[in-house]
């Protein structure tokens, strides 16, 4: 599923034909909400298209208010109006949603994408293994699932069997009944869906249990797909091996790097792994290979990825390809501040999400990385004034 940035979203109406001119007193409000838009004068064009939607609404101009509440920070007043529109545009309701879980998932909200995912699996339409996913992301990072099943008891009983088994493991991690996580956790195959086993062996690494994730690997994962059993084995080798080794189980992900799917998942893996010496070497066999504007999002998932890593000179690198391949720069190259709250904050992740052309996965790491470092900084917090 392509992403949909948030500025980029709303610029795209000033460029375009989004609003037909008209005389009438609406037109005039969505005509000074497009100039507005075009001169980045964001409240201006929060307010000229407010006052559209107060007095004929239309589909566009709800868009691009909802988007723009989302990235000022009033996320109800958004939330409002993207309910408004899945349910005053049913046709939209598709595009609606997708634009919606890209601003949820940027701003860090994965309660209201839960809940959102669930309402989209309830109802027929496309997209349902990128809602499953989505879901059992906000579920592994957000610590809520044994309330979200049980104020979902209906929906949750509709999912599919692999990801039922999935979040109900998540709720038992989130409750530290650790032994009884890993027990269930052997307990999902890879005849379930690969996606599953995969969720299930990254959770056994994640809480230690790296045997019986190599166990699993080497008894059970003879059919799992080539790449996917490399990916498996270099995850577990990046938590438990010395450089060498884990060198060693990178090289042969590197033969997978020209499908973009599978790039964006060894950036992703990277993000959580920080090994820096696999991210040289995937470095030197993409950047040859990118040599046309379609390598935007490749070179941006690498400049941040490595941004994560701490490996400024890569991060330069990808820039200055960007620049030459006429893409521009890409922005800073320093680390990010993951606990930064500002939405115009160079250092900080809202930005980079909301101006930057980024694939999914490497997205998702990217939040995932940010929500851990929130999550452990309140720990920190509470602790100390305990």
């Amino acid at each position: 599923m392509k992403t949909t940035l948030l500025l980029t979203f709303v610029l795209s109406f000033a460029a375009g034909a989004a609003f037909a001119a008209d005389a009438s007193v609406s037109g005039y409000y969505r005509a000074e909400g497009k100039n507005a838009l075009q001169s980045q004068d964001y409240r201006t064009a929060f307010m000229a298209f407010a006052t559209v939607m107060e007095i004929d609404p239309d589909y566009d101009s709800g868009m691009t208010l909802a988007v723009l509440a989302a990235y000022s920070g009033s996320y109800g007043y958004s939330d409002n109006v993207f309910a408004t529109l899945l349910r005053s545009y049913p046709a939209q309701a598709d595009h609606t949603a997708i634009i919606y879980q890209d601003q949820l998932v940027s701003t860090l909200r994965l309660r209201r994408l839960a809940d959102l995912c669930l309402e989209r699996l309830a109802t027929p339409g496309k997209n349902e293994s990128v809602w499953i996913r989505l879901l059992l992301f906000a579920a592994e990072h957000g610590r809520f699932t044994a309330e979200l099943k049980k104020n979902n008891a209906v929906r949750f009983a509709k999912l599919p069997r692999g990801a039922q088994a999935i979040l109900d493991i998540y709720a038992l991690i989130d409750a530290k009944k650790t032994t009884q996580a890993l027990a269930h956790l052997q307990s999902i195959l890879p005849a379930d869906g690969v996606f599953y086993y995969e969720r299930a062996i990254t959770a056994m690494v994640d809480l230690g249990a790296a045997p019986q994730a190599v166990q699993s690997l080497y008894s059970r994962a003879r059919n799992v797909p080539t790449f996917e059993r490399a990916y498996l084995q270099y995850l577990i080798s990046a938590r438990t091996s010395e450089g060498a080794l884990r060198e060693t189980d990178f090289l042969p992900l590197l033969r997978f790097v020209y499908n973009n799917a599978n790039f964006d998942r060894l950036c992703a893996l990277l993000i959580r792994t920080r090994d820096t010496a696999s991210l040289e070497r995937l470095w030197k066999a993409i950047s040859p290979a990118i040599r046309t504007r379609d390598g935007r999002a490749a070179l941006t998932a690498i400049w941040a990825t490595a941004r994560v890593c701490h490996r400024e000179d890569i991060a330069t690198a990808a820039s200055e390809q960007s620049l030459q391949l006429g893409l521009g720069r890409l922005g800073q190259t320093g680390k990010f501040d993951f606990l930064s709250n500002r939405a115009d904050d160079p250092a900080g992740l809202r930005l980079v999400l909301a101006t930057r052309e980024l694939p999914r996965e490497t997205i998702l790491a990217l939040v995932a990385e940010s929500v851990t470092q929130r999550l452990a900084a309140a720990e920190k917090e509470a602790h100390r004034n305990r």
